[in-house]
């Protein structure tokens, strides 16, 4: 099934590129990041606001860095579009760990498997070609999935691994940390993550705040 969500996701994209359907906003901008990434090391863009800066002065997303290598030996949009197909299909594998851990039937397992691969908020953004956004759900799940299993150093690894997708990204980790301290009593831990996320966004505002002055 992980294979199925993953062509289909993978194809259009691939498609609208191919033939030229992709804009510039904002498809173009990353396949511009990235080739100044694989060249310089650094998020440049010189189409975000037509001056030369880096991409993440505008929005602060580190988890790019985790795709580089495979764009740098295979430097073309595309790779970017399968790359996210790939992310999104291997969200496939945490929500299947968790029906497990909750011993969900056979037939629930899959139907729930089902239900992550049609669901089209999940699969339709990639038709709109790449963005940053495609990470978050895979690593939130992992997130989950280590804090039912108690694997707290993975579950806090992912949740670190998810911060760095976008600097909005720590309102999802501190719902979580909410969730672990009042449904859970899992204090400790709750709060940590709620400091870690809210430090991490402090930051990059401030980070943002200096690019833009």
């Amino acid at each position: 099934m992980a294979f199925v969500v993953f062509t289909v996701i993978a194809l259009l994209p691939c498609l609208r590129y191919a033939t030229y359907s992709s804009p510039n906003f904002d498809f173009g901008l990353f396949v511009n990041m990235f080739h100044n990434m694989k060249e310089t090391g650094l998020p440049l863009v010189s189409s975000e606001r037509d001056v030369l800066l880096s991409h993440f002065a505008v929005h602060i997303s580190p988890i790019y860095y985790t795709i580089l290598p495979i764009y740098a030996i295979f430097p073309s949009g595309m790779t970017l579009q399968i790359c996210q197909a790939l992310l999104v299909a291997s969200g496939l594998i945490p929500t299947i760990l968790l029906a497990r851990h909750f011993k969900l039937s056979d037939f629930t397992q899959v139907a729930v498997a089902v239900i992550y691969a049609a669901f089209p908020a999940i699969s339709m953004g990639c038709f709109y070609d790449f963005h940053e956004n495609c990470f978050l759900l895979p690593l939130l799940l992992w997130v989950f999935y280590f804090f039912e299993k108690e694997k707290y150093l993975w579950m806090y690894a992912f949740a670190i691994l998810t911060l760095a997708v976008k600097e909005d990204a720590a309102v999802y980790i501190i719902l979580f940390a909410v969730f672990l301290i009042i449904s859970r009593k899992k204090y400790f831990h709750g709060f940590v993550l709620a400091v870690i996320a809210a430090v991490y966004f402090y930051v990059a505002l401030a980070v943002l705040e200096g690019s833009a002055s």
